[in-house]
């Protein structure tokens, strides 16, 4: 049941709600359903984002004051949590960061800190948590665990960054994303040291750098570092992948009116057409791909061969 949650329909007033009953109802779950919990009320955010995006627009101009105070109080919930139980760091901190977004004021004075602005002790956890994200994803950082929460985390805050209008430049948010986007990238996209969870996460792998690139690609439609890494014909091929349904994203998801075209990318026209036809001679010709994810060859070895046998069953030569 709790996994409806994700699927409701919801307002701001109803998400307040939704977050309101999920406070008085957290402490009372089986731990085991903690988790669930969490991936769910995050889910139905990113639905109320999707579905009322001037609603969260408006949160952002003149926070709601009653949404800010559950958001508070479930923050608070989620790191005692945290604290007891280090492995659910990855579930935990990117519900934890949208609940700041949506709290614009607690983040804009756990942001302006850093600059020597004054902070409430009762933000002190909030602050960090935020720092503890910095470090994460950070070139220094010892844990392999924290840095999978933390790239998480912070493509989770890039995303939610482009569904706020890049004209409200005050916005912290944006600030707040500048202090990570570097290393993210260095992070998602190093062809050295690719990015894995494990054998059981390459698709949410993927989908996660797939996030990231068109989040990058929104916040600075100019910076193209990523776009090289992923048009490099000797770069394991899941770059290729990421970028294709990355650009596929980019193209077919309803767009916000500041969101850039896909028209800034036509100057790549003739590296991505190269990218194409050099996959399907590697796919046709039946070579193994270091470091693609086996089902995306399946996937494309089983596409060629029907086309051929629809092709032979209408009496037509293959192509």
């Amino acid at each position: 049941d709790i996994e409806l949650i994700q699927h409701i329909n919801v307002d701001v007033v109803r998400l307040t709600k939704l977050l309101s009953e999920a406070i008085k109802k957290l402490l009372l779950l089986k731990k085991s359903a903690h988790v669930v919990l969490m991936a769910s009320l995050e889910k139905a955010i990113w639905n109320w984002m999707d579905t009322y995006p001037q609603e969260f627009a408006d949160v952002q101009k003149n926070p709601n004051e009653e949404l800010a105070k559950c958001c508070d109080s479930l923050f608070d919930i989620l790191d005692s949590f945290a604290e007891s139980n280090k492995k659910g760091r990855p579930t935990v901190w990117p519900l934890q960061i949208m609940l700041l977004i949506l709290s614009p004021k607690v983040l804009e004075e756990i942001v302006n800190a850093d600059s020597g602005a004054p902070c409430s002790p009762r933000h002190s956890k909030k602050k960090m948590f935020i720092d503890s994200v910095k470090r994460a994803v950070g070139p220094h950082s010892t844990s392999k665990q924290q840095t999978e929460a933390g790239a998480v985390t912070c493509v989770k805050l890039c995303k939610a960054s482009t569904y706020i209008n890049i004209q409200d430049s005050s916005n912290v948010a944006f600030v707040l994303v500048q202090s990570v986007i570097n290393d993210l990238k260095a992070l998602l996209f190093n062809p050295t040291k690719p990015f894995s969870r494990g054998q059981n996460y390459i698709f949410h792998d993927m989908d996660l750098m797939i996030d990231c690139f068109v989040s990058c690609f929104r916040i600075k439609p100019h910076n193209n570092e990523a776009l090289k890494v992923c048009l490099n014909p000797t770069y394991p091929s899941t770059f290729h992948y990421v970028l294709v349904s990355s650009l596929y994203k980019i193209i077919t998801q309803p767009r916000l009116q500041w969101w850039p075209q896909i028209d800034l990318v036509y100057s790549k026209s003739s590296e991505l057409r190269a990218m194409f036809s050099d996959t399907h001679n590697k796919v046709t010709q039946g070579y193994i791909i270091t470091n693609t994810p086996q089902r995306i060859i399946q996937s494309l070895t089983l596409k060629s061969k029907d086309s051929k046998s629809r092709f032979q069953d209408r009496g037509e030569e293959t192509p």
